[in-house]
């Protein structure tokens, strides 16, 4: 099997773990939310909330949220997250940083992820995000799917997938404090 990595939310180089499927992030995380006074928000990973079986690219259970918290568009594709063990229950919530001060409600929250394929023999894996709120119970939107990875890959790939049933009547206390809930299966 093989892994997703995600840094700067991607990267780097992993020791093969037999049949495990890994999926690396390096840049992810960088979640662009339009807002209903007309601005633009960028919100990144700065903390660490829950964290089940993921790790950096020291293999590492924290800091996480510093692997994955550069800009996209300028990737450092040595530090990363992913999947420690085989999918199962496997997830890690990011905080991000608090919304603007002008900041009403979300119109729309789109996600952008950087990722590779590491190990993988013959399976696919799959890295899933939903948005929740400080207390990680209540959520902000639905869960998407992010990318399915089928076989190795180097960190090219990059996807913006839109948040769907996103709570557009949640003001800006409900955003402070939200994470990223990201989930390997």
């Amino acid at each position: 099997m093989g892994r997703t990595e995600i840094g700067q939310w991607a990267s780097s180089i992993l020791t093969e773990i037999g049949e495990r499927v890994f999926d690396p992030i390096t840049e992810t995380g960088l979640l662009v939310f339009d807002l209903d006074v007309g601005l633009t928000a960028t919100l990144i990973a700065t903390g660490d909330g829950s964290i089940v079986d993921v790790v950096n690219e020291l293999d590492a259970a924290s800091p996480l949220f510093s692997s994955i918290d550069d800009d996209i568009d300028s990737p450092d594709d040595t530090d990363y997250i992913n999947n420690a063990i085989a999918p199962g229950t496997v997830e890690y919530f990011p905080l991000l940083t608090d919304p603007p001060e002008a900041f009403g409600v979300a119109v729309s929250a789109t996600i952008r992820a950087r990722f590779r394929g590491f190990n993988f023999w013959g399976q696919s894996l799959t890295l899933f995000a939903q948005l929740y709120k400080e207390d990680e119970a209540t959520t902000l939107s639905d869960e998407i799917t992010v990318t399915t990875v089928l076989a190795n890959s180097a960190f090219s790939n990059t996807v913006a997938i839109t948040f769907t049933g996103l709570d557009t009547s949640a003001g800006k206390p409900a955003w402070v404090g939200a994470r990223v809930r990201y989930r390997w299966a």
